[in-house]
């Protein structure tokens, strides 16, 4: 069975997934860079727009947009709520990057959404064994 090892550091983040005491996937997180799509945060509410029904939240290096209907229904949405947020879009020079709620970790065996009680197996995985 896969295994999910998550590494933080203040300089980066290290999330590996071994199987068989054999590394199949490895992702590295530097908050100095600039976000990008799939990047996970740590985030702060700063301001909640209820018009656009959004929130402007603080990254870190940089502020994301967030959809509030993009956060699971039991969180509290409350200016200066601490949440984990996901890259969805890079920020452009005039828009800021699009973040979720809703945490998703992939790779060619498995998905994992934060929240949900199990463990998807990718559909492309053919070997029974393998499942």
């Amino acid at each position: 069975m896969p295994q999910l090892i998550v590494n933080a550091k203040n300089t980066e983040k290290r999330i590996a997934v071994i199987e068989n005491k054999q590394l199949i996937d490895f992702e590295l997180f530097r908050p100095s860079e600039k976000a990008q799509v799939g990047h996970i945060y740590l985030a702060q509410i700063e301001k909640i727009d209820k018009k656009m029904d959004a929130a402007f939240v603080n990254l870190g290096q940089e502020k994301g947009f967030l959809h509030l209907k993009d956060l699971p229904a039991s969180f509290v949405k409350t200016q200066g709520a601490r949440l984990l947020v996901q890259v969805n879009r890079m920020g452009t020079e005039t828009k800021l990057p699009l973040v979720t709620g809703i945490i998703e970790l992939s790779n060619a065996y498995f998905v994992y959404m934060k929240g949900k009680s199990y463990i998807s197996v990718s559909k492309r995985i053919e070997e029974q064994r393998k499942k």
